[in-house]
């Protein structure tokens, strides 16, 4: 592992606290569209029905991971 990587590895291990996560508008937009189309998904019908306790946090881990990816 390179010295850059490691350095980079090590100060994002070494955050502390909350972090505030901005959206543009573009990518809110269609971050909200992603949630308004999960959500139907979870009904007592939808394809998502047997797991509502995971998928109810999708929406919000996708845009953690969005965030690990920028």
């Amino acid at each position: 592992m390179g010295s850059a990587y490691a350095a980079l590895v090590k100060g994002i291990l070494d955050m502390r606290g909350p972090r505030e996560l901005r959206f543009s508008e573009k990518a809110l937009s269609e971050w909200r569209e992603f949630q308004r189309e999960i959500e139907p998904r979870m009904g007592p019908r939808g394809e998502l029905a047997d797991f509502t306790g995971w998928a109810s946090k999708l929406p919000g881990q996708l845009a953690r991971i969005a965030a690990l990816i920028h």
